[in-house]
């Protein structure tokens, strides 16, 4: 079944002309479609006869409609049993093929547009109400999705959406002051990000998922964008970034920030997909989430240790594995050489680690400033070959957003004052204790080379120069911040001396 589209008079719509190439014999070759309405599951059908053109060929044409507006169709003929759908065939795992023309915009930012019933979209923040997690209770609908449409490129994508975002921001973010389109019939209209995932058969550009950042505390989006350029460069995995602009339901909603979401296809791309798992545990020892710093995991709240290790550490590649089990058995290791020494450490790190790449990423996330990376926000990849390495996430308030370039180089060891509530990482401090030489060795020739200033302010530049300032502010709850970069943030202090 081909498609065609008739283009229409200028800032008109256009025709889409449907021509079927039957297989076999088929007579009274029909085409079935409807006007889909997200917010509805009862849209009227209309069908028309398709006309044969000889050789099996039959076409038929549906009226023109308005950019944004989604058409489904299908084909039904007779080959000899009696009326059916043989387009989409009974193996396909739609019902309905689609169609749309998406909305033009002028700009050469990336543009998504999206359309979720306004019960739905409300749905999305009422499942958030009560937050993640309190003790031992855990919110059952904290991660549910709702369906949506998701347009780009004159494809129509068949999605499932909620918010994205931690336990502490995802329901944070500036509030739209108006909204003159449909929009959610519970909770406020606020900028918040999103997390959009694709069906299987269906992928956007060959990815699963895609996570809009609605730039909030990452503004104006350099952390990001530079920031995990700065690990890529190093030869440690990172997600890939870009602006791109979000329309929901006909109106320009947010800039936001597009960030690549680790996972099977991220990691795909820098060799055999191994192990990926995400700390995202909780601020107790207590409740049904672990603390994802990579103390031991003891059972609670009627959870074995097991499944407790596998909340706190989300598992992010060969999801089907469905247990944190190799992560237990490195952190139960890590903790037994805590407890040995600091010889043990080195060998418990010199076994499990490609140390070289390990080294890199503690001069980079430390050189940062990070924020949290030592309570949550960083991953744990085992590669197929056996070893560990450390991978960043949200880089939000690193580089001296929150605190400035000169504080300690040892965030994360245990006793820093500069860290969030006095909170460190068991992993991070046994490191920087067993090997602070080659720590100190590797930042040195890092602030030297890929973190001086003579490298690292080109590559802001550059970053900074692929948005669009006057687009950000156009949008409904304009920016967080000013838009612009202070380097102060980002030049290291001229003491050298560690």
């Amino acid at each position: 079944l081909d498609r065609e589209r008739t283009p229409g008079p200028p800032g008109g719509a256009d025709e889409l002309v449907a021509t079927l190439s039957a297989q076999g014999a088929a007579s009274a070759v029909e085409l079935e479609y409807f006007v889909d309405d997200i917010a509805r599951t009862d849209e009227p059908v209309t069908r028309v006869a398709m006309t044969d053109r000889g050789a099996r060929q039959f076409v038929a044409s549906i009226p023109a409609v308005a950019e944004g507006v989604v058409v489904r169709y299908r084909v039904r003929a007779d080959r000899g049993a009696g009326g059916e759908v043989i387009s989409p065939r009974a193996t396909d795992p739609y019902r309905w093929h689609a169609y749309a023309k998406t909305p033009a915009v002028a700009t050469t930012t990336r543009t998504y547009h999206l359309q979720i019933a306004p019960a739905a979209w409300g749905q999305l923040w009422t499942n958030l109400q009560g937050g993640r997690d309190t003790g031992c209770d855990v919110n059952p609908r904290w991660d549910d999705e709702a369906p949506a449409f998701l347009l780009h490129g004159d494809k129509v994508y068949d999605v499932r959406v909620r918010y994205q975002g931690s336990r502490f921001n995802r329901t944070l973010g500036l509030d739209l002051p108006s909204w003159p389109y449909p929009g959610p019939t519970t909770g406020p209209i606020r900028a918040l990000s999103w997390h959009i995932s694709f069906p299987r058969y269906r992928r956007l550009e060959g990815r699963e998922k895609i996570i809009l950042n609605k730039n909030w505390q990452s503004c104006p989006g350099y952390d990001l964008g530079v920031g995990y350029r700065l690990f890529r460069d190093a030869g440690i995995p990172a997600p890939e970034t870009r602006y791109a602009r979000l329309h929901i339901n006909g109106g320009y909603f947010h800039y936001m920030l597009e960030v690549e979401r680790p996972g099977d296809d991220m990691m795909a791309k820098v060799g055999p997909v191994g192990e990926l798992f995400k700390a995202v545990g909780g601020g107790s020892e207590s409740g049904a989430y672990g603390v994802a710093d990579e103390r031991r995991i003891g059972p609670a709240c009627g959870l074995s240790a097991r499944e407790r290790y596998a909340m706190t550490y989300d598992r992010k590649t060969h999801n089907s594995w469905g247990n944190a089990d190799s992560v237990m058995t490195l952190v139960e290791e890590l903790n037994d050489a805590r407890a040995a020494g600091v010889a043990a450490e080195r060998e418990f790190f010199a076994r499990n680690f490609d140390l070289e790449r390990l080294l890199d990423y503690m001069a980079i996330i430390n050189w940062s400033v990070p924020f949290d990376d030592y309570i949550h926000n960083h991953y744990l990849y085992r590669r197929r070959d056996g070893r560990w390495i450390m991978m960043p996430w949200d880089l939000d308030k690193n580089f001296g957003s929150w605190r400035p370039a000169d504080s300690s180089i040892y965030l994360g060891a245990e006793g820093e004052a500069d860290a969030i509530g006095g909170r460190w990482n068991h992993l991070k401090d046994s490191f920087l204790r067993a090997y602070r030489a080659e720590f100190h060795a590797r930042l040195l020739q890092f602030i030297d080379g890929p973190l001086s200033p003579a490298v690292v302010h080109p590559k802001v530049d550059a970053w900074m120069a692929t948005g669009n300032l006057a687009e950000a502010m156009a949008a409904p709850a304009g920016m967080n911040c000013s838009g612009s970069v202070s380097y102060t943030h980002l030049t290291l202090p001229t003491n050298r001396e560690v």
